[in-house]
């Protein structure tokens, strides 16, 4: 199965929703059939997932680990050059091993391959917490478009997000455009995808724990909150220019869409610290 780069962190944010194994829990050491890793000179970016091949084309180690510590970017605590230094990976998995196993085998070859040595720790960081806003939640009709979405824009295309199963949350985005919607979805998948946008950890703080049909139009270009240690209220503004041009921000979104909002908060995370890893890997 081959999955364009935009989609997979979408993937890996909801794999963490779903997830049966934590961050702090280590699967036991389990190998690749067969693997080789090169650097990486494509043009583009290329990832397939199969039972018998995995081939990663133009991939930083950043994606990399991730994918074996099931984590996020904002998560991993490693050198810079984890974000720019690409690489192709081929591996044959195990017969008849699990996508949970092939975790465990990237994270043996990350570390036969990288001399790889991680460690995870709790640390207080700067999130947001998720939480009602004044009136109450306005979840409703999952495929309901709000009126300064026009027919022009390119969002209106992402249709596909009207027939989604439930529980399965979906999103799609183009530049200062972006929709997530679903059936079913429950708070806490919320505020992992918005974790994800933000690149930092929004905690499900509403006391909401049913599940719910979530439809939110907003601009995904919000500043992170550990940008400042001030409170990020001064960045909640509603845009300069009129809705009907331009998308409302996120908070503004939430509040207006979904009567949710963020409060800036330094948070609890457990993340992911590369004490040791090599820019060269050994032959193979």
């Amino acid at each position: 199965m081959y999955i364009p780069m935009q989609r997979f962190w979408i993937l890996i944010g909801l794999s963490l929703c779903v997830a049966t194994v934590s961050l702090a829990q280590t699967p036991a050491k389990v190998e690749f059939d067969a693997v080789a890793v090169h650097l990486s000179s494509a043009e583009r970016t290329a990832l397939q997932f199969d039972p018998s091949r995995i081939r990663l084309v133009k991939v930083n180690l950043m994606t990399v680990l991730c994918f074996a510590w099931n984590t996020v970017p904002y998560k991993v605590f490693g050198p810079d050059w984890l974000d720019t230094e690409m690489f192709d990976i081929e591996a044959v998995p195990r017969a008849g091993s699990t996508p949970g196993e092939w975790r465990g085998m990237l994270q043996t070859m990350l570390a036969d391959r990288f001399g790889a040595v991680v460690h995870v720790e709790n640390r207080v960081l700067p999130g947001y917490e998720l939480v009602v806003a004044r009136g109450g939640p306005r979840f409703g009709d999952a495929k309901s478009r709000p009126a300064f979405v026009k027919r022009s824009d390119p969002v209106w295309q992402f249709s596909h997000l009207d027939d989604l199963e439930a529980g399965v949350p979906g999103e799609s985005s183009v530049g200062g455009h972006a929709r997530f919607a679903g059936k079913q979805i429950r708070v806490t998948t919320l505020a992992e995808m918005l974790g994800r946008i933000l690149k930092v950890q929004v905690g499900d703080y509403t006391g909401l724990s049913g599940t719910y049909d979530m439809n939110i139009y907003f601009d995904p270009n919000f500043p992170r909150a550990g940008a400042s240690e001030a409170p990020p209220g001064d960045s909640l503004a509603l845009p300069t220019a009129n809705l009907d041009d331009t998308f409302p921000r996120l908070p503004l979104a939430l509040r207006e869409q979904l009567g949710l909002e963020l409060n800036a908060k330094r948070v609890p995370v457990d993340v992911l610290v590369v004490d040791r890893i090599s820019r060269k890997n050994t032959a193979n």
